[in-house]
């Protein structure tokens, strides 16, 4: 195997049970192994860096690795410059600031007459990740930076939560808009203990299946093993500026980041729990799952 692509889109990914023996597992074998990070929410990626940190204290290989988010991919594309009311200005020359330490983390809080009027926490002193913008105490924007530096996303919240998000190329245009959409339904799974879908949950849907399992075990037959699980799933639409292509849901935009990223000589790598939206999308491709 010359390559390996693994396609990450939360901090949950990299918890999951098989993640740590399949990235191991591909360093040991790999030329080349990728972690392609493409989670609409860049913020996250921040805790995704701390996460790795983590797993290559247990493993040395993983440091060998190679992070790749969705502003490496987009960094080079047109794009255009975001309007005052599409990315809200902040100055905060005149603000009174205040120095914290949230773990290991320092936090800058700027105020105003009493007011919060932004958050800034860094890596260090020369390392910013994550400026958080108030009004009245509400948050109202989120600014995102890179490793060196920049700015690479810019996110605008309602009700506090991040409804559109923008990406940003090398000249701190956006490439890319995201709306956030949410969807109702029901997800079919197993009730056996040891289903597979099930481990792929995120904490939230796994209590929520635990607990259906536990109001019907007692007449669970053995041609009776699922479940149908009310679910919400938060999606994301949007466009990518360079050409004005169209984006429907999240597993759209992994494929085309993972169309711009792969070449022939690789294997990809993909979490079960998207297994069954992405693959429709990519009918060729032999996705490997963790």
């Amino acid at each position: 195997m010359k390559r390996a692509v693994f396609l990450v889109t939360d901090c949950h990914d990299l918890k999951q049970a098989t993640f740590a023996s399949r990235l191991s597992g591909a360093l040991r074998t790999a030329e080349r192994v990728d972690l392609l990070v493409a989670t609409p929410a860049m913020e996250t990626v921040w805790e995704i860096r701390a996460e790795l940190n983590r797993l290559a204290t247990r493993d040395s290989l993983v440091a060998q690795a190679n992070l790749v988010t969705l502003a490496d991919v987009f960094a080079k594309d047109a794009g255009r410059v975001l309007s005052a009311k599409e990315r809200l200005a902040v100055d905060l020359s005149e603000c009174e600031e205040r120095v914290f330490v949230d773990h290991s983390q320092q936090v800058k809080r700027y105020l105003r007459a009493g007011q919060l009027v932004a958050e800034l926490r860094q890596l260090d002193d020369e390392t910013p990740m994550v400026l958080r913008q108030y009004d009245y105490d509400q948050l109202v924007q989120t600014v995102t930076y890179g490793l060196n530096g920049a700015v690479v996303a810019v996110a605008r919240i309602q009700a506090g939560v991040a409804q559109t998000r923008y990406l940003l190329n090398q000249q701190g245009e956006a490439v890319l808009r995201l709306t956030r959409q949410v969807r109702t339904g029901q997800h079919v799974l197993s009730l056996q203990p040891m289903s597979g879908m099930a481990a792929a949950l995120p904490p939230d849907e796994h209590v929520a299946l635990e607990n259906a399992f536990a109001q019907r075990q007692a007449s669970v037959t053995a041609a009776d093993q699922t479940v149908l699980l009310p679910a919400t799933d938060v999606t994301y639409s949007g466009v990518v500026y360079a050409n004005y292509q169209r984006l429907t849901t999240t597993e759209d935009l992994y494929r085309v980041v993972l169309n711009r990223v792969l070449t022939p000589d690789f294997q990809l790598f993909s979490p079960l729990a998207i297994n069954d939206r992405l693959s429709p999308l990519l009918p060729n491709q032999l996705i490997f799952n963790y």
